[in-house]
């Protein structure tokens, strides 16, 4: 796959994960944390989940950029 594909995939897939962690944060702010904690659990979980998925994603993002750059030179 090009870098230029591999950037775009790794782009949209950022998009979709970061729509995900809005979605889960919303829902654990929604749920009342005392009256519903396993739900609330499950939400921070996820949330957690999403962020540490973006991180990924992004560093994959900026090693692909770099590599990309680098081969321009």
């Amino acid at each position: 796959m090009e870098l230029h594909e591999k950037i775009r995939t790794v782009e949209t897939d950022l998009k979709f994960l970061r729509e995900q962690r809005e979605e889960a944060m919303e829902l654990r702010e929604a749920i009342h944390k005392d009256a519903a904690y396993p739900l609330w659990k499950e939400q921070d979980e996820k949330v957690k989940k999403a962020e540490e998925d973006i991180m990924r994603k992004e560093r994959d993002l900026q090693l692909l950029q770099s590599r990309l750059q680098g081969s321009l030179f």
